[in-house]
C-alpha cells in the first residue's frame, strides 16, 4: 500500500509541478544576468570614455643630433645594409626588415635617415615602447654603405604610489605587471590603470615623469579611497505569480579594496513575504498505520463545503562574490544559493514543494594582448552546481554537476564604438562528486556534456546622449542538457513580455537584442535614460519530436532608467509580439527594480 501511495505522489508531482528545480535555476539566472548586464553597461561606458580620451598621434621621435653634424645635408650615400642593435628585442626581425627594405640600395641624405629613424620610432611607439629611442651610431662610416643604428630601451626607474609606505608597496606589487628596472611599455600602464579603475572607490591620477638616469622614467601615482562601503535596499517585481510572490525585497553590501588592493567583495540577499501555514496535520508514508490513508487536511477540513488550504511561500536568494586584480590576471569567486518553497493544489488537498540551487564558481582571466584599441583575454573557469527538490519529504531529485569552461574574450574600438566578443567551450566533468552518465540512454540529459557559447556586444554613442547597444547570445550542443545548463530566453534581462513560465529553453539557442537609449543629465547629480529594446530568440531541444522541440519569441520593452549616487530605478513596459503557438504570454508585462543606497 505504501509503495502504491509513493508512486502516486511522484506521478502527481511530475504532472502538476514538473520543474521545481528549473524554476529555481531561472530565478537565480535572472539575478546573475542582471548583475552582469549592469556590470557590462558600466564597463562599456568606461571603456568608451577612455577610448575618446586616448590620443593616437605619435609624439615626435628623438633623433640623435650627430645626424646633423656629419655633413649629411649636402652629401648622399648609397646604403646597402642597415644594422640595428636591439639587445632587448623590442622589434622582431620581420618588423625591422619591413621598414629597412624601403631604404636599402638607395642614396640617403640626412632627411632620409631621419625618416628611417622616425619609422622605427613610430613602430616602437605603436608597440607601446613610448620612452624607447633609436640612436645613430657615432662610429658610422657611411662610405662603406652600411648604416648602424641602436635601439635603446626606456626603463622604469621607480614606481611610487602615494607616500610609498608598506601598504603602497603592497598595492604596487598587485597593480603593476612591470616593476622597477623593467622595460617601460605604455600597455602595462594601461593595465595598471584598468586595475585601479576596476573599483569605484579609487580616485587615481598617474604621471610618467623623466627619471634621474638617462632613458629611465618614474611613475607617480596618487590614489585615494572614497566611499569604500556601499549598503543598499533593493526591490523588484520579478515574481511570476501572486502565490509565489510578485514583489521581492532585499539588501546588498559592496566593499571596495577590502584587502587594501584592487579587490571587491559584494553580497546580495533577496526574499519575498513568507507564508508558513500549519502543516502539523500532515503525515509521511512511514507514519501511516496499517489501512490508514494520507490525510488531506486538518480535522474538520471538508473541500465539499468550499474549504481551502493555505499555500506555502518562501524564496531566499543569496549571492556572494569576490574579485581580485593581480597584474594581468583577474580572479573571480562566486557563491549563489536559492531556496524556494511553494505549493500546488489537487482536487481536494495541497502538496508542498521544496527546491534549492547552490552554485560555486571560480574564474581566472589573463590578458594575452592589448594595444591602443584592443584587448584579448583568456578565461578559465570551473562551476559546481547542486540542485535538490522534494515533494513533501520525498526526494524528487538530488543532482550535482561540475562544469569546466574556457573562453577567448576580445574588446576593440569599432566605428567609434566598443565591440566585444567571447567564444567559449563548456565541458561537464566527473570531479567533485558530479553525476556520471553511465548507462544513460540517448534522450537522457547528460552530465558530461559538450557545449559551445558565443557572446557578441556592441556599444556606440551615436551622439553625446544617444546610445545604441546590441547583444547576441548563442549556445550550441549536440547533447541533451539539463535545464540548468540550457540557454533560457524570455523575461527580465532577455526578450521582454514573457515571464519565467512562458520563456523558452534549448540545447541550441540564440538571442538577439537591440536597444536605443537617450541619456539626459539632470543638474549633474542624476541621469535619466528613456530606452526602447527589441529582442528575438529561438531555441531547439535535441532528440525531441514533440511540438515543444523548437520555439521562438519576439518582444519589445520601453522604459526609463534613473541613476543617482543614492537612488536608482528601472521601469519598463514589455509587450510580447510573435511567438510559438504553444506559448500563452500575458498581453503585457510591467517590470520595476529599484535600490536605495548609501556610500561611506
Amino acid at each position: 500500500m505504501k509503495k502504491i501511495v509513493s508512486c502516486c505522489v511522484f506521478l502527481l508531482a511530475n504532472l502538476a509541478f514538473p520543474a521545481p528545480v528549473n524554476e529555481a535555476n531561472r530565478i537565480i539566472d535572472i539575478q546573475q544576468r542582471q548583475i552582469e548586464q549592469e556590470r557590462t553597461r558600466q564597463q562599456q561606458e568606461k571603456m568608451q570614455k577612455e577610448f575618446e580620451n586616448t590620443k593616437f598621434d605619435s609624439p615626435k621621435p628623438q633623433v640623435d643630433k650627430n645626424i646633423e653634424s656629419n655633413n649629411l645635408n649636402t652629401n648622399k650615400f648609397l646604403i646597402k645594409s642597415v644594422n640595428i642593435k636591439d639587445n632587448d628585442r623590442l622589434l622582431s626581425q620581420r618588423e625591422k626588415n619591413k621598414i629597412i627594405g624601403k631604404y636599402v640600395y638607395l642614396e640617403l641624405s640626412s632627411d632620409d635617415i631621419k625618416n628611417l629613424l622616425t619609422d622605427l620610432t613610430n613602430k616602437l611607439i605603436s608597440k607601446g615602447y613610448t620612452t624607447s629611442v633609436v640612436n645613430f651610431d657615432r662610429n658610422n662610416d657611411l662610405t662603406t654603405g652600411t648604416l648602424n643604428l641602436e635601439i635603446v630601451a626606456g626603463r622604469i626607474e621607480d614606481i611610487r604610489i602615494n607616500s610609498g609606505n608598506g601598504l603602497d608597496k603592497y598595492k604596487e606589487f598587485f597593480m603593476f605587471s612591470k616593476n622597477k628596472g623593467k622595460i617601460f611599455n605604455i600597455r602595462d600602464i594601461d593595465t595598471a590603470t584598468d586595475n585601479f579603475n576596476s573599483i569605484n572607490a579609487n580616485n587615481m591620477t598617474m604621471e610618467v615623469l623623466p627619471g634621474r638616469k638617462e632613458n629611465y622614467s618614474r611613475i607617480e601615482v596618487k590614489n585615494t579611497l572614497k566611499n569604500k562601503y556601499t549598503v543598499g535596499i533593493l526591490t523588484n517585481n520579478y515574481g511570476d505569480s501572486k502565490q509565489n510572490g510578485i514583489w521581492r525585497r532585499g539588501i546588498n553590501l559592496n566593499i571596495d579594496s577590502s584587502l587594501g588592493i584592487g579587490d571587491n567583495f559584494y553580497f546580495t540577499y533577496m526574499t519575498v513575504p513568507k507564508k508558513d501555514p500549519d502543516r502539523s496535520w500532515k503525515k509521511t508514508i512511514e507514519e501511516l498505520k496499517p489501512g490508514e490513508i494520507l490525510p488531506i487536511g486538518p480535522v474538520g477540513y471538508d473541500p465539499a463545503n468550499g474549504d481551502t488550504l493555505p499555500y506555502k511561500r518562501r524564496l531566499d536568494m543569496f549571492n556572494f562574490g569576490y574579485t581580485m586584480k593581480f597584474r594581468t590576471y583577474t580572479l573571480k569567486l562566486n557563491s549563489s544559493k536559492s531556496i524556494q518553497e511553494s505549493s500546488f493544489y489537487t482536487a481536494n488537498t495541497v502538496y508542498d514543494m521544496y527546491s534549492s540551487n547552490h552554485i560555486l564558481s571560480a574564474d581566472l582571466e589573463k590578458i594575452l594582448f592589448r594595444n591602443q584599441k584592443s584587448k584579448i583575454g583568456l578565461d578559465l573557469g570551473i562551476r559546481r552546481r547542486h540542485n535538490q527538490s522534494y515533494l513533501e519529504k520525498s526526494v524528487l531529485s538530488d543532482r550535482k554537476l561540475t562544469v569546466g569552461t574556457v573562453s577567448l574574450n576580445t574588446t576593440t574600438s569599432l566605428f567609434g564604438g566598443i565591440f566585444g566578443s567571447s567564444i567559449g567551450y563548456e565541458r561537464g566533468l566527473k570531479i567533485f562528486n558530479a553525476e556520471r552518465d553511465n548507462g544513460k540512454i540517448d534522450t537522457t540529459p547528460k552530465a558530461q556534456f559538450h557545449k559551445y557559447n558565443v557572446n557578441l556586444s556592441y556599444y556606440k554613442p551615436v551622439t553625446n546622449k544617444f546610445i545604441y547597444r546590441a547583444n547576441v547570445y548563442g549556445s550550441y550542443s549536440n547533447d541533451v542538457l539539463y535545464g540548468s545548463e540550457r540557454q533560457t530566453i524570455g523575461g527580465v534581462g532577455s526578450v521582454g513580455g514573457y515571464n519565467t513560465r512562458e520563456s523558452i529553453q534549448g540545447d541550441k539557442a540564440i538571442e538577439i537584442s537591440n536597444e536605443l537609449a537617450y541619456n539626459i543629465p539632470v543638474k549633474k547629480f542624476a541621469v535619466v535614460s528613456p530606452y526602447v529594446n527589441y529582442g528575438y530568440g529561438a531555441a531547439k531541444y535535441n532528440r525531441d519530436k514533440s511540438k515543444y522541440r523548437t520555439g521562438y519569441v519576439t518582444g519589445m520593452t520601453a522604459g526609463i532608467r534613473f541613476d543617482t549616487k543614492m537612488f536608482d530605478f528601472d521601469f519598463g513596459y514589455a509587450k510580447p509580439m510573435a511567438h510559438s503557438e504553444y506559448l500563452s504570454p500575458k498581453k503585457q508585462e510591467i517590470y520595476f527594480s529599484g535600490s536605495l543606497k548609501v556610500s561611506f
